[in-house]
């Protein structure tokens, strides 16, 4: 883990047995790359995770699952705005497609 932006939260520090409360940036295993709020090691709270793919998620957390309201834009421009409950779009929300048939 490695740390990195400003936040009302403090940052992260490296050498933290735990990061809980506080504002980092972690690269996972698959080349992402998440920037936001941690709690007890996990995202929570405000985040954006990127991945090399294109795919991009903004929006809330709660035990590194997307939960509450948040924006994902896929790789080829398709973007579902709205709720999500535990990594899954949940409630009210708007998907558009990034492609067009003829």
């Amino acid at each position: 883990m490695f740390c990195n932006v400003g936040n009302a939260l403090p940052k992260c520090k490296v050498n933290d047995a735990q990061w809980t409360n506080c504002q980092g940036t972690e690269k996972d295993s698959l080349g992402g790359i998440y920037v936001g709020e941690f709690k007890e090691d996990k995202y929570h709270g405000q985040g954006t995770y990127t991945h090399p793919s294109g795919l991009k998620y903004v929006g809330e957390y709660v035990d590194s699952k997307a939960h509450g309201q948040g924006t994902i834009t896929y790789g080829d421009g398709s973007k579902y705005v709205g709720e999500w409950k535990e990594d899954n779009y949940h409630g009210q929300g708007t998907y558009t497609s990034g492609r067009w048939n003829s």
